[in-house]
């Protein structure tokens, strides 16, 4: 059941108004204009399309820091990242470093990256799925939500895309397509 709801939230567009919310900084809170989500789904298969929930290539960056992790150093260059499917392995461990760069090594990471996000003007690659009417997003994912993303993404589980022959590049060196048999009680 969790799953479902996990996979309608990943599915679903959301819908959103513009509007203020109080944002914790470090040094109290403040007011900002976003696009807030009122209803409906976290929009996450406009990038990561199904069914091997890999990055439409069309994809733009998603804003979030790379390499050394200092808030100095950014890349904002980097918009591809490995498929989702095979997130985790048959034991439920990540089978690799999560989101674009790498930064990430559980789940827990998405609610604090896609709940909020922040314009820095030097991101002149921003994909504008990321910024809803013009303003940052506020997906405002609750704690159960988060539950049910995750109970999907363990749907995703295997080594399988890593390894497996049909998943590899599909053309020979002269660039035809060749096509593997299909094995009985497939």
């Amino acid at each position: 059941m969790a799953e479902n709801a996990g996979k309608r939230l990943f599915t679903e567009d959301f819908k959103f108004e513009l509007g203020e919310v109080d944002v914790k900084r470090f040094r109290g809170t403040s007011k900002m204009d976003v696009a807030k989500r009122i209803s409906g789904g976290l929009n996450c298969a406009t990038c990561h399309q199904p069914p091997e929930f890999d990055i439409d290539p069309k994809s733009l960056n998603n804003g979030f820091d790379r390499g050394s992790g200092s808030r100095r150093t950014r890349d904002y260059s980097v918009t591809r990242s490995p498929p989702l499917r095979d997130l985790t392995g048959p034991t439920g461990e990540m089978n690799g470093p999560m989101f674009h760069g790498g930064t990430a090594g559980n789940i827990i990471g998405i609610k604090a990256r896609y709940n909020f996000r922040e314009f820095d003007a030097r991101n002149t690659n921003l994909d504008p799925r990321m910024v809803p009417g013009g303003k940052p997003q506020f997906l405002d994912i609750t704690a159960e939500e988060q539950r049910q993303l995750f109970a999907f993404l363990q749907t995703l589980t295997g080594s399988d895309v890593y390894v497996n022959e049909k998943w590899s590049d599909p053309f020979d060196k002269d660039g035809k397509l060749v096509l593997l048999p299909v094995k009985a009680g497939r």
